[in-house]
């Protein structure tokens, strides 16, 4: 009886200490239940040219967006800005922009 528990004990502690298999070590990218902020480049900016196509004035957000409400947040704190994830940002223009989350 004692040669059971101790071959248990012995099996139990190999279970236990298996190394992680390469798809355990992503499994917290796997099960991610945070959306991506932007799709493209997150920017601060003053206002909308044409809204949804180009808005002006924009810089990059002081901190980088881990959240949504955090990105409209530190953009409203820089300089009242609205958050915008664009596909293309140049000398303050950014193009075909759309609201985070969207």
């Amino acid at each position: 009886m004692k040669a059971s528990t101790v071959l248990l004990g012995i099996f139990s502690s190999l279970v236990i200490a298996a190394p992680a298999t390469p798809a355990d070590s992503n499994l917290v990218e796997r099960l991610s239940i945070l959306a991506p902020v932007c799709q493209g480049t997150p920017v601060c900016c003053s206002g909308d040219v044409i809204s949804g196509v180009v808005s002006s004035n924009c810089v990059a957000p002081v901190t980088p967006p881990i959240t949504t409400l955090g990105f409209q947040a530190a953009c409203l704190i820089d300089g009242n800005r609205i958050a915008r994830c664009c596909t293309i940002s140049l000398a303050g223009l950014a193009v075909l922009c759309k609201a985070p989350g969207t």
